[in-house]
């Protein structure tokens, strides 16, 4: 326990002893919590809807969404130890550059993103006078001064970490948003109980009322300096909007940024910053809209600066989706989507919308009636020039479903991760699951769901596959596993459009794999991954185990012993070719049928590729690829 300076400075208490007590009382009560939140969605899930297997799926999955949160918990207070404090990638929200990018995917994203930033600023706020004697303690301990976002037990750590670990799971945007609520109840909304059990067991309370106020008096100075720097924010703002050359959305940030730099030097808080690439992220969707016609997008962009003006000076514009300031933006974007330049061919509508922006980048209000009134005016305008917009066609089928394989290989991928995360993987069962596995998997979360049978079985597969890596066993036990597993595998390999002679040698070398594994891993000792366990060694385990944490092995596809035979030219056309990659083939009746690389035949160099259902359409050798891609019958996305 913390007495004083004194004792800190004469090592009466080392850092390790602090860290592993606050972990285990913090993962005490995460683990509590988390049970109750469980059985809320459950009981959400029973009350509300019986056919929500998202919701259902939930339940199924706990063990996987708890034991990648207390892991992550655990491995942050590590971090913190060794004075690493990024514990989350800055760039979570991070668009794709490939034509699908900005669709409902990154929308959500996006959306999500602005939820989990709402909820850390309320709860900052909540519990501003614990977090600060936080981070004073351990401004003192750590001699260092330490910020919000360098607390191991902070609402950033909290919301972050259960964004990451739900990460395993498939859900639309309104079940997250089921999920994040409930979080809040269960766990947000608790968050007091153990910071003041923590305060009252691990720091002796010997501050006077004085002292407290002093704290208190502190964070106010601290809060007016904030808002001191609003007007440095705002000047920035203002120069940078003089220069209409700016019309792509990175550019514009970036000028705002310098800028601010020249003010005084001013630094930007976490939140402002995620604020900052949100709304920039919102204008790059606009940028990137192929239905709104560029002289539109150029207009638009003039707004972005204002808008970040507004995210800065009223934080409900990001947390709450019915804002007034987003909801006109929304009846913009839409009513230029519909826009028809044929139609309007004076532009009418274009000259009606640069003088409506202009009012609001010229005004100085940011009001709720203010933004208000200016959704009505832009109605009003739309309805003067209705014959100028079309009805948006309804979206292709083929988009549609590639934004399905996107999220499910997003889900699978963070799965794999989970799965591996404390096990040295050995390379060929990492190939294993990096390629065909997972392909099979996300096929099953397109055709079904992550609470169907046919995905959970292929789950388990995973869990047997590393159980059965765990020494000492019988040897009885070890063929019955060993036969069960190859079961499952061969049965997946099926479902993926593998070859009866590929399927049994790939099954062989499996098992050859498993015997030669025990044969020489006998003696050493191997810790299984399954869940149940998982679980439980979390309260038990040592907290600073010195050893490096081993990395997964990354897939790296070589198929250069696949061009040997190709020349050079034709070895440049195919060689982008990699797992994943999407292809448009053309047939001889004209038809264009895309399809995606599923496999290559390590054997015979054969290239698979499948349609977004993960059937087979087709498979190429590189030559006829080449040839394809030469004569303009195959064009790679």
């Amino acid at each position: 326990m913390i007495t004083n300076k004194n004792s800190i400075k004469n090592n009466t208490l080392t850092k390790d002893s602090y860290q592993s007590d606050v972990y285990l009382c913090f993962s005490r009560w995460l683990k509590k919590n988390m049970q109750v939140f469980f059985a809320d969605i459950k009981e959400i899930s029973d009350k509300e809807n019986q056919d929500n297997q998202q919701l259902l799926s939930v339940e199924i999955h706990k063990l996987n969404i708890l034991s990648s949160y207390l892991r992550t918990i655990k491995n942050i207070f590590m971090q913190f130890e060794k004075g690493h404090y990024n514990f989350f990638d800055d760039k979570i929200i991070k668009l794709s550059s490939n034509k699908q990018a900005f669709n409902a995917i990154e929308k959500d994203e996006i959306n999500e993103k602005q939820l989990q930033n709402s909820l850390i600023h309320k709860y900052e706020k909540k519990n501003l006078a614990v977090l600060f004697q936080f981070k004073q303690q351990l401004s003192l301990l750590y001699n260092q001064s330490v910020d919000s976002t360098k607390l191991t037990l902070s609402p950033f750590v909290v919301v972050s970490t259960f964004a990451k670990s739900i990460r395993l799971l498939q859900l639309t945007y309104k079940n997250k948003l089921i999920l994040y609520k409930s979080f809040e109840k269960c766990l947000l909304n608790q968050l007091n109980t153990v910071y003041e059990e923590i305060l009252s067991h691990y720091f002796k309370q010997e501050s006077t009322a004085h002292d407290k106020n002093q704290k208190l008096v502190a964070t106010v100075i601290d809060t007016k300096n904030q808002n001191h720097s609003l007007e440095q924010i705002v000047q920035a703002i203002g120069i940078v909007q003089n220069n209409l050359s700016l019309k792509d959305p990175l550019k514009i940030k970036n000028a705002f940024l310098s800028q601010l730099e020249k003010n005084n030097n001013q630094s930007l808080t976490q939140i402002d910053k995620d604020n900052l690439n949100l709304i920039t992220l919102l204008f790059q969707q606009i940028q990137n809209n192929k239905l709104i016609e560029q002289p539109i997008k150029e207009t638009l962009s003039r707004l972005q600066l204002s808008y970040i003006m507004y995210a800065f000076l009223d934080e409900a514009l990001l947390q709450n989706h019915q804002h007034p300031a987003k909801l006109l933006l929304n009846e913009i974007i839409n009513a230029s989507e519909k826009w028809s330049k044929h139609k309007d061919i004076k532009a009418k509508y274009l000259k009606e919308l640069k003088s409506f922006i202009n009012t609001i980048i010229t005004e100085d209000a940011t009001s709720i009636e203010f933004f208000n009134q200016k959704i009505q005016v832009f109605k009003a305008i739309v309805a003067d020039h209705q014959e100028f917009f079309a009805p948006l066609e309804p979206q292709n089928n083929s988009d549609e479903g590639r934004n399905k394989i996107i999220t499910a290989m997003k889900t699978i991928d963070a799965l794999l991760d989970h799965k591996s995360e404390e096990y040295n993987t050995p390379e060929y069962l990492n190939k294993i699951l990096r390629t065909p596995w997972k392909n099979l998997l996300v096929l099953l979360l397109v055709r079904h769901s992550n609470s169907s049978n046919e995905y959970l079985e292929m789950i388990n597969f995973i869990d047997d596959l590393f159980a059965l890596l765990t020494p000492n066993k019988s040897q009885i036990v070890l063929e019955q596993s060993i036969s069960k597993v190859c079961a499952t595998f061969e049965k997946g390999l099926k479902l993926i459009a593998y070859q009866d002679d590929d399927i049994k040698e790939q099954s062989k070398e499996l098992k050859k794999f498993i015997l030669n594994y025990h044969k020489n891993h006998t003696k050493k000792k191997n810790t299984s991954l399954r869940d149940d366990i998982i679980t439980k060694i979390h309260s038990s385990i040592s907290l600073f185990n010195k050893s490096n944490k081993p990395k997964v092995e990354k897939k790296v596809v070589n198929i250069n012993k696949f061009l040997m035979e190709l020349n050079n030219a034709d070895k440049q056309l195919v060689r982008p070719i990699s797992y994943g990659t999407w292809l448009e083939f053309k047939h001889s009746n004209g038809k264009i049928i895309e399809a995606q690389l599923s496999w290559i035949n390590p054997k015979t160099g054969r290239y698979l590729f499948v349609n977004n259902k993960g059937l087979k359409i087709t498979d190429k050798s590189a030559q006829q690829l080449a040839d394809g891609i030469r004569d303009k019958d195959i064009v790679i996305k």
